[in-house]
């Protein structure tokens, strides 16, 4: 009997309803779900204004809802009839607001964070700050908390007396790992240095433009993707870096695509992240697996994630910039190959939702 039963439980198909909005990672998770994990039965809800820019494949398992208000009755009717719901990224208000006056929910409910929506305060107002109330009631009380970075899990025990089960997973396919060669660098020639990931200041890009400039490199050329963000802040970077390096210096401005992206991250040498907080994942990931030399905060928890895995990082805040060696490079691309491959990346997914 007790086997029948186990056998049971082992084919068990959960209904799992996904809130997200689009994102550019937002539509190869999706496509990932319907073409490799088939053990459960997967439905998306996705929301925001990026549905034109980052378009995502329609089918009956997603329904995209535009509406401010309108579209959380079909929430509140979606939460109610599924087994399992994931929250990916816990910012939007009337999602918050919803979990806080069901609180029946919040059992059922797998947080998968970002972020940003953890190490930001709250804004002042007593809009805000009723949000924020609101949301640490649930942030305490959600059931399960999805991450592979144990130091983002350990910040949101101790800023939300959060009590729910640490789900590891990489989540993203932007996570994951991207074949390519790992190629020699001649010292003497042109050095491609990727700065930052976005038009937010929190990519603080003065401050590594002048780590370039202090740095013993010679004959450098600095990109900086700008495609996102705030834009006169993107504006700002452009015109401070052409005064430091007049042409060598070049604002990407236009969105790429996924692949793209990852072949003009093949062609750069060197990136640079000087976040304060967990930032950037995707890039940073996808740039060790390329052989890339990256550096970032030494005291950012995804630094202290990393490096535990083995990987050779620069410390931004510390370190003198200079290119890493072969071996060194050749180490970092096996253990993100090893740790973030996409079936590694499917088993995860799977062993949480059952």
């Amino acid at each position: 009997m007790l086997s029948l039963v186990f056998l049971v439980n082992m084919n068990m198909s959960f209904k799992v309803l996904h809130l997200c909005y689009i994102e550019k990672f937002t539509p190869e998770f999706i496509e990932l779900i319907r073409r490799k994990v088939k053990n459960n039965i997967h439905k998306f809800i996705t929301m925001g204004q990026n549905n034109e820019k980052y378009p995502i494949k329609i089918g009956d398992d997603l329904h995209y809802l535009p509406g401010k208000y309108l579209r959380y009755f079909r929430i509140i009717k979606e939460m109610n009839t599924t087994d399992k719901i994931v929250i990916h990224g816990l910012f939007d208000p009337g999602i918050i607001l919803l979990l806080f006056l069901q609180p029946w929910l919040l059992k059922k409910c797998y947080w998968v964070m970002w972020g940003g929506d953890i190490y930001t305060t709250a804004s002042q107002g007593v809009g805000n700050t009723i949000l924020e109330f609101c949301k640490k009631k649930v942030a305490k009380n959600i059931g399960n908390l999805v991450t592979y970075i144990e130091g983002d899990f350990e910040f949101v025990k101790k800023r939300y007396n959060a009590k729910g089960t640490w789900k590891y997973c990489i989540m993203y396919p932007s996570n994951c790992f991207k074949k390519a060669n790992v190629r020699s660098i001649n010292k003497t020639s042109e050095i491609g240095i990727q700065v930052g990931n976005s038009a937010d200041p929190t990519n603080e890009h003065e401050f590594i433009f002048n780590k370039i400039l202090n740095s013993q490199l010679n004959n450098v050329r600095v990109f900086s993707p700008l495609s996102y963000g705030d834009k006169f802040y993107a504006s700002t970077v452009e015109a401070k870096a052409k005064v430091y390096f007049s042409s060598k210096f070049i604002a990407m401005y236009d969105f790429m695509d996924p692949s793209n992206y990852t072949q003009w991250q093949s062609s750069i040498d060197i990136a640079i992240f000087a976040h304060r907080r967990q930032q950037g994942m995707g890039n940073i990931l996808t740039l060790l697996g390329l052989g890339k030399t990256v550096y970032l905060r030494s005291d950012v928890s995804s630094a202290v994630f990393l490096t535990k895995l083995g990987l050779k990082l620069g410390r931004i805040d510390k370190d003198e910039i200079e290119l890493f060696s072969d071996k060194e490079l050749q180490k970092n691309v096996e253990v993100i190959e090893h740790e973030f491959s996409e079936s590694m990346l499917v088993k995860q997914i799977e062993e949480i939702f059952n």
